[in-house]
């Protein structure tokens, strides 16, 4: 997508940019939001596969943390496909650099009020998904 995005930019071709986009945004859902329905609806199964009836308490929060994997896939299309063509990593830096300091933030105040694992994994969507404004 990068270098179409980049020869587009170059011949002037906002809409088209726009259109590539939509459709690599679309796409790219259609393969998404399944992994996320299927990680919601399975993870019991996934972590008993994987780790046993040990980590079974794990199920839980790895069915809430696969809904940040929405928000991780738009902010990733979002830099990769916008904001690097753009040459806008400046940007994209100060995005993640906020996004890591309000986060840390956070875990300090937060961790030691709700150090209950579900909590955590609700907390850890939000902030994937408020890298995205």
């Amino acid at each position: 997508m990068i270098p179409r995005v980049a020869l587009l930019i170059k011949q002037n071709k906002d809409e088209e940019i726009q259109k590539l986009y939509n459709s690599t945004l679309a796409t790219v859902m259609l393969m998404v939001v399944p992994a996320i329905v299927g990680l919601f609806s399975l993870s019991e199964d996934i972590v008993l596969l994987i780790a046993g009836k040990d980590y079974i308490e794990a199920a839980e929060p790895l069915s809430i943390l696969a809904f940040s994997l929405f928000f991780a896939t738009v902010a990733c299309l979002y830099v990769n496909g916008i904001l690097i063509p753009y040459r806008r990593e400046r940007t994209a830096l100060i995005l993640t650099v906020v996004s890591a300091v309000i986060n840390i933030g956070l875990n300090i105040i937060l961790i030691p009020k709700i150090w209950n694992h579900v909590n955590m994994e609700f907390y850890a969507s939000f902030c994937q998904s408020e890298k995205n404004l």
